[in-house]
């Protein structure tokens, strides 16, 4: 095959039809597929999200002790003895199907209280409250139910995606290689709501990219893009910065009645925001652990600084395994030779997009370097909540921080950086890159998930 032939379909837009339809497809097959594979309740938090999704959309607030929360009903607990999860966890036993579906489970008359089990907002639990509350009204067993909302929140990240596939194809194509990181693939199929980070990251990466581009970019989907990125987490929200940009470029953009739907997306995702963030509450002892965290932070920043750098020389290669791939409650990591795989082509792949860089003004210059700095700025302040809310005064590290935490990070870059590219399409480190991280996925669910589980 000739170079003029392989610019020619590098450049066709029916194959870059093709190319998107495909990857969208065979990533969604590839989340319908680890969502019936992995067993109920072994996914990390799956539980607390669960309890989230089938919640009353009201923050309760407890009759006796007080403090916000949700009620939950007893069933869930007796379909995570079904599913074995506590002897999975400590390698006990293994999970059958046949025993999770051998008894059907109801609305059991029991209920408890789960403190603190109040979302971000509403908005990545939307389709599967929608779903747990219609199915419950139904003569189902909770056991599908549990399948059902799985589901839905699989049709919820697909539908993010095919949001970005829909504001840029041909960047949406250029970025599919993320698509088949196996973490990408496992949280995408888990009852969690980190797929709304990821996929508000891409969405608005492309979103920005492409208005450097086009001065007559739709303004709904640009709303929708803000409204779904400020109802991720509040950690992810330095990437607005970036949006910065082509607002100054062009002026057609700076007008009220292009701002309008951002300006009240923005305002129904804040309120979101703040409703949920104001209803969560703490026990006393977490709290003054907080305020001291805060007045070490503020007295000495120095201290809390080097506590920083300490805690990712030591962590970097468990964050990195944790970002490529990890099941269950972080018992199930992707074996050293796929995740070096998967981390070298993901090196390799974006630094030729860096090589192939052309910048065409000053404006997509600026794009990437804002979108430096808000990475930098969000990169900072993972660590920073996880040191605030979840690391004890005494501890010489930072603690929770989890390598899915900065897979969003990676999703908001790579399109800033490929959208330069002389024509950002099909091309052969893409197309390798896509098949060697689905193939490290493919490895990871057979030779590591599999086994573990069953």
């Amino acid at each position: 095959m000739t170079s003029a032939t392989i610019k020619r379909l590098e450049e066709s837009k029916l194959s870059h039809k093709i190319a998107a339809a495909l990857a969208l497809w065979l990533f969604s097959g590839f989340l319908i597929f680890w969502t019936l594979v992995i067993p109920p309740f072994q996914n990390a938090d799956e539980s607390a999200h669960y309890i989230k999704t089938c919640a009353n959309v009201i923050v309760e607030v407890h009759p006796i002790r007080g403090g916000f929360g949700h009620s939950y009903n007893w069933s869930m607990n007796e379909l995570a003895e079904l599913a074995k999860s506590g002897e999975i966890l400590r390698r006990t036993d293994t999970y059958s199907w046949r025993d999770f579906v051998s008894k059907p489970i109801y609305e059991s008359e029991h209920w408890r209280f789960y403190p603190n089990a109040v979302p971000n907002t509403i908005v990545p639990y939307a389709l599967p409250h929608i779903t747990c509350k219609l199915l419950q009204k139904t003569s189902l067993p909770y056991q599908y139910i549990f399948y059902a909302i799985r589901l839905s929140f699989v049709l919820s990240f697909v539908a993010i995606i095919w949001l970005a596939r829909k504001t840029n194809q041909h960047l949406f194509v250029a970025c599919a290689p993320l698509l088949m990181i196996p973490m990408v693939i496992n949280q995408g199929s888990a009852i969690s709501a980190d797929y709304l980070s990821i996929g508000a990251a891409m969405l608005f990466g492309i979103t920005a990219a492409s208005m450097i581009e086009d001065k007559n970019f739709s303004r709904w989907k640009l709303a929708i893009a803000i409204f779904i990125l400020w109802n991720s987490k509040i950690v992810y929200l330095p990437f607005f910065a970036i949006i910065l940009v082509p607002l100054l470029k062009w002026k057609n953009f700076r007008s009220f009645s292009y701002l309008a739907p951002s300006i009240g997306a923005a305002s129904i995702a804040g309120s979101l925001q703040y409703y949920y963030q104001t209803s969560k509450s703490y026990f006393e002892g977490s709290i003054e652990a907080q305020q001291l965290q805060m007045s070490r932070l503020l007295d000495r920043p120095l201290e809390v600084f080097d506590l920083l750098i300490h805690t990712i020389s030591n962590d970097w290669l468990g964050l990195l395994q944790q970002g490529i791939g990890n099941a269950g409650w972080l018992t199930t990591p992707i074996s050293p030779p796929a995740m070096w795989t998967a981390a070298i082509t993901l090196i390799v792949w974006v630094f030729f997009g860096l090589l192939n860089l052309r910048f065409s003004n000053k404006w997509s210059l600026s794009l990437l370097v804002f979108g430096i700095l808000a990475v930098i700025a969000s990169f900072i302040g993972i660590f920073m909540s996880m040191f605030l809310f979840w690391t004890p005064p005494s501890s010489n590290s930072i603690q929770g921080v989890q390598g899915r935490y900065l897979l969003p990070l990676l999703f908001l870059i790579t399109p800033l950086i490929l959208a330069n590219r002389p024509s950002h399409s099909i091309n052969p480190w893409g197309l390798a890159a896509y098949l060697i991280l689905a193939c490290t996925s493919i490895s990871f669910l057979l030779l590591d998930i599999i086994p573990f589980f069953y």
